[in-house]
């Protein structure tokens, strides 16, 4: 095995610093979600870990974090690791590890991430949520919960907008949640207050009100997406 992991080092190392993407994908194990290494970690530096999630929330995950340069991703454990550093940096780092795939910037998955409809723009590093640009029918819900699937997420409910509130997330933008005919933004409630049903959260009085929501929905609107 030891010989084994220095031929494979000798040759992901002349790939990263000759940058003959070709040669690297026949070196390698490529498919169809453009994997750069598969059987391959990144060592010792990673700092943060997440479980349950999908690669697709682990790569937006990263690009959401300004510290992370690469992830390591085990799918049978859906266990995301962050990267302080890449492959191209540290090619030395490089080690087997059986059902894992690492992604980094040496290929185009983050690029691809980037191009289609992205939820690392719009997802904050200290409370997952995601505010679409694009707008959906309120009508039917289902093309909205598929929006919010790609992001390995799902809309949000009132009490977890109430949680992001808590944790400091502000947005003056009306859009879905998971209550069909209804539509909420992140602020205090301010005049929706003394409007019944139309206030969430009450209890400490106006003041320290807060989640305001109506069922004067748009046709289309934005869409409020939350962890799963």
């Amino acid at each position: 095995m030891k010989k084994r992991l220095s031929i494979l080092f000798l040759m992901v190392t002349w790939c990263l610093l000759a940058e003959a993407n070709k040669s690297c994908q026949n070196a390698t194990t490529s498919t169809s979600r453009n994997l750069y290494f598969s059987k391959l970690i990144l060592r010792g530096y990673g700092y943060r870990n997440v479980t349950g999630k999908s690669y697709i929330f682990c790569g937006n995950l990263c690009l959401s974090d300004t510290r992370c340069l690469s992830i390591n991703y085990w799918e049978r454990e859906k266990l995301c690791e962050l990267n302080g550093a890449s492959a191209s940096q540290v090619p030395q780092a490089l080690a087997e590890s059986s059902g894992s795939y690492y992604y980094g910037p040496e290929e185009n998955f983050f690029t691809n991430l980037t191009q289609q409809s992205s939820c690392q723009d719009t997802i904050s590093s200290d409370y997952a949520i995601v505010f679409t640009p694009e707008e959906y029918p309120s009508a039917d819900l289902t093309q909205a919960r598929e929006r919010c699937a790609q992001c390995d997420m799902q809309l949000c409910s009132l009490a977890q907008l109430k949680a992001a509130y808590d944790a400091g997330y502000r947005l003056n933008g009306w859009g879905m949640y998971d209550t069909p005919g209804r539509d909420v933004t992140v602020t205090s409630c301010g005049r929706y207050f003394g409007t019944a049903g139309e206030c969430y959260f009450t209890e400490e009085g106006q003041e320290k009100s807060s989640i305001p929501n109506t069922p004067r929905v748009a046709t289309t609107e934005s869409v409020y997406c939350c962890d799963a």
